[in-house]
């Protein structure tokens, strides 16, 4: 499936693949699916299985902006993309060379429409970067409904002037998150050197609607800084804890502090 998806995405139009079993992909090396036809549709119907075992390398030359995901690969793919009922596993390491744009995503690099999905892929990140941005899903989604992020990222030699983190992504392009959360937790290693850091415990903007969310992860040994958001700087929020402005950030991380409150 992902090599007609990378070699003629139009044969993967319109079509639903079943998973119908849990698929252990420990002993493969994987390459993540990309595709790049914003008009092919895809589904993928997970029936509550998982695809578990996933170890993705990720080597960025720095030489242009550069789009990570663990399972569908980078920028444009997954902009019409759906997945149903589907847990990923697994881990990605990825490697940044150069002063560019760096995105990391947990599963998907961009676009996708999200329901009873869960990611469970730990990422680890070395190298440099001018800008670097970490997702917990995508950067863009569509909707992101049901699921849940259950993952680490881990920060480690690297080095870039700012880092944004968001628990889901960027945004979301006219849809919702509903009845779904974000555990990402975010650890800073001592190698780590990052100039400005930002978090969304929800998406950056691009959301009228976030019901029955929440964030619930830790962020551990960050940068001080003095702009979080819980959920986003536009969102209405229903049922969905929230944080706003916690200043300063310290360095011993946030993972006992009492900042969550209900909307």
């Amino acid at each position: 499936i992902g090599k007609r998806l990378q070699d003629n995405d139009a044969t993967m139009d319109g079509k639903t693949v079943t998973i119908a079993r849990d698929i252990d992909m420990s002993k493969y090396a994987w390459i993540p699916v990309t595709y790049s036809n914003y008009s092919s549709t895809v589904t993928f119907n997970g029936n509550g299985h998982k695809i578990t075992g996933l170890n993705s390398i990720s080597i960025n030359d720095g030489k242009n902006q550069n789009y990570t995901g663990v399972f569908f690969g980078q920028e444009p793919s997954l902009a019409t993309m759906t997945v149903n009922d589907l847990t990923f596993e697994g881990d990605c390491h990825v490697y940044a060379a150069g002063d560019t744009w760096l995105y990391v995503a947990g599963i998907f690099a961009n676009g996708g429409h999200l329901n009873g999905v869960t990611n469970k892929v730990n990422v680890a990140i070395n190298g440099s970067a001018k800008y670097a941005y970490v997702y917990g899903s995508g950067f863009s989604v569509f909707d992101f409904n049901n699921s849940g992020i259950d993952n680490t990222v881990t920060i480690g030699n690297f080095k870039a002037d700012s880092l944004s983190g968001y628990g889901i992504g960027a945004g979301i392009m006219n849809g919702s998150v509903k009845n779904s959360y974000s555990n990402l937790n975010l650890v800073f290693s001592d190698k780590a050197s990052v100039g400005k850091f930002v978090f969304r415990g929800l998406v950056g903007s691009g959301i009228t609607m976030a019901a029955n969310y929440y964030y619930g992860g830790n962020i551990t040994n960050a940068p001080q800084t003095d702009d979080i958001y819980g959920i986003s700087q536009n969102a209405t929020a229903v049922n969905a804890p929230l944080f706003s402005y916690i200043t300063p950030l310290t360095q011993e991380g946030m993972g006992n502090d009492d900042f969550l409150s209900a909307v």
